[in-house]
């Protein structure tokens, strides 16, 4: 069982998308974990994040939460004035860290990074920060935003901010919906480990960081060139017309601030399982907790349930695309690792079994012996 990762979260780097278990502003610990270990350990669970984040209290209609459950025989053909998005790619080196709750790929160098994208309205958005949510166990919960009630096994979140703006927290202060723009993409697991995967840019992420950042170390990282943030919508899609769906909302993450403008691919996006099991890999304990055998509480997802829509429009365009359902079902990792368990088990049975029969051959014996000398004793 040693890919089972128990986690606990400690601080993090501070970035604008909530990239820390604790904000600056309250300095309270929060957790996408809903258990009594982790309300235990004093962190702050989902639905408690109303308590201390106002806007994270997804019942309240007026803070349009994200992610959502898309109901895709419900999504009107729209452009909304916003799509299609056109990409403009930019292959810059990228620092890549383990910040805790998830693996965050920035640009090394921000002002030389072009890598952006303009909506049809003419509104230009600049590459920010590229991160992932995924599941440690099962391939269809790991992404935040589902359709039709399925959620994927991974979901890449590329977050933007709005030009005009010179810093994304320039954008994150004037606090308008639009400022910052994220691009969803999620991924379903390859049907066979041959299958060629339509990810390659993930190998930045994972590849090239594994095992290196095994551990979280909010003080490294490790430099990966090129990297151009609009690979990972994969070779098989196209970057012109792209079908997307769109909607107004949140981050994911507290504060929990309703001024995102979500750009949810339609299609998902083919990764491997190899890859994904490396994926499953990263830990959220830094190395001397790890090593200490400090005990937190399991990070089984580091995804934000849904929110209700409240009445918010969610709109496709140029087209729809028929999702494609399947079971949820445990990884193939999960599935030897429960085969080598019911193997341990079956093994200490065996042993058992043997140890008792030989006791119980040894006594016969003995039995026997014991017989034969009061046989003698009493002719004698």
């Amino acid at each position: 069982m040693s890919r089972l990762l128990v986690v606990a979260f400690a601080l993090c780097v501070t970035c604008i998308f909530g990239d820390t278990v604790t904000d600056d502003m309250y300095n309270i610990r929060w957790t996408y974990n809903d258990t009594d270990t982790a309300k235990n350990l004093g962190l702050l669970p989902p639905s408690r994040w109303k308590n201390n984040f106002g806007a994270c209290d997804a019942n309240m209609a007026s803070a349009h939460q994200s992610p959502i459950d898309i109901d895709h025989t419900k999504v009107p053909l729209s452009n909304s004035g916003v799509l299609p998005l056109e990409f403009q790619d930019d292959a810059c080196a990228a620092k890549v860290g383990n910040i805790g709750w998830t693996l965050s790929a920035m640009p090394y160098s921000p002002s030389a990074c072009k890598a952006g994208f303009k909506t049809a309205s003419g509104t230009t958005y600049k590459f920010y920060e590229a991160h992932l949510h995924w599941h440690q166990y099962y391939n269809h919960r790991g992404s935040e935003h589902k359709v039709d009630g399925q959620a994927e096994a991974v979901e890449a979140q590329l977050v933007h901010y709005n030009a005009k703006f010179k810093t994304i927290q320039d954008a994150f202060d004037d606090a308008n919906v639009g400022n910052i723009a994220v691009v969803s993409i999620r991924y379903t697991v390859a049907p066979t480990q041959d299958t060629p995967t339509e990810t390659l840019a993930f190998n930045s992420f994972i590849a090239q960081t594994y095992p290196n950042l095994r551990y979280m170390n909010t003080t490294f990282t490790m430099k990966v060139d090129p990297f151009n943030p609009y690979d990972l919508i994969g070779n098989a899609l196209p970057r012109t017309n792209l079908p997307m769906y769109h909607y107004n909302g949140s981050l994911t993450t507290p504060r929990c601030d309703s001024i995102v403008s979500w750009y949810i691919v339609q299609q998902t996006v083919m990764l491997s399982q190899s890859q994904l099991h490396q994926l499953r890999f990263f830990s959220h304990l830094n190395e001397t907790e790890a090593k200490k055998g400090k005990l937190g509480f399991e990070n089984t997802c580091n995804c934000r349930p849904v929110a209700p829509l409240h009445g918010r429009d969610v709109v496709a365009w140029p087209t729809i695309i028929e999702p494609n359902m399947s079971s949820d079902s445990a990884p193939d990792d999960s599935a030897l690792e429960l085969w080598e368990l019911a193997l341990i088990i079956g093994g200490c049975a065996v042993v058992a079994l043997v140890v008792i029969i030989i006791i119980v051959v040894v006594a016969v014996k003995n039995r026997r012996r014991n017989d034969y000398v009061s046989i003698i004793n009493s002719s004698n």
